[in-house]
């Protein structure tokens, strides 16, 4: 059920990477990994997650405790629910745009007999794209100014700090259309 939306959401996105070039076949292929597109999206998860990771830390709240992915051992559940807030405006619009510009190549990845993924080189292009994302402006309603997309990160974790301890009455999440 949960991933009706995500595959509608790249039924309409793949097509458009695949007239750049980028083999992005379906999320749901069984050979998925063998393909660059699957690379790029899951090393650009990876450093966001990371980066989400880091902000939640930062601002005290529990990482193991999620509301959409279950807690696991070894994974911060919270820091996953936040990404998935994000990753529309960095990781998709970062792979749309490196492929659409042509920054990333085929031979910016590497392969064997199971996998597909980023290169050194792929991986320096890919990394200086996404922390110049991180520091896109994008106009925050609430402050009426703009501020950075990795503002906007920290600034989430302390809006659901507010809900949970209740000096906020309703979760109100980021509204992304002024973006």
């Amino acid at each position: 059920i949960a991933r009706q939306p995500l595959r509608n959401y790249y039924k309409k996105t793949v097509p458009i990477c695949l007239i750049g070039g980028l083999g992005i076949p379906t999320l749901f292929n069984d050979v998925l990994a063998a393909f660059e597109g699957n690379s790029i999206l899951s090393f650009g998860n990876v450093l966001l997650y990371n980066t989400v990771r880091s902000e939640v830390y930062r601002s005290a709240l529990d990482p193991l405790v999620g509301f959409l992915h279950e807690p696991h051992e070894n994974r911060a559940s919270l820091a996953l629910d936040i990404a998935e807030i994000f990753r529309p405006i960095i990781v998709d619009n970062l792979i749309l745009r490196l492929d659409h510009k042509k920054n990333l190549l085929t031979n910016h990845f590497d392969r064997d007999e199971m996998k597909c993924y980023l290169n050194q080189k792929g991986k320096k292009i890919w990394i200086k794209q996404f922390k110049e994302r991180l520091r896109t402006s994008i106009r925050y309603t609430p402050l009426k100014r703009n501020i950075a997309i990795q503002e906007e990160i920290k600034l989430e974790c302390y809006n659901l700090i507010k809900y949970i301890s209740r000096e906020k009455k309703e979760f109100i999440p980021i509204n992304f259309n002024n973006y």
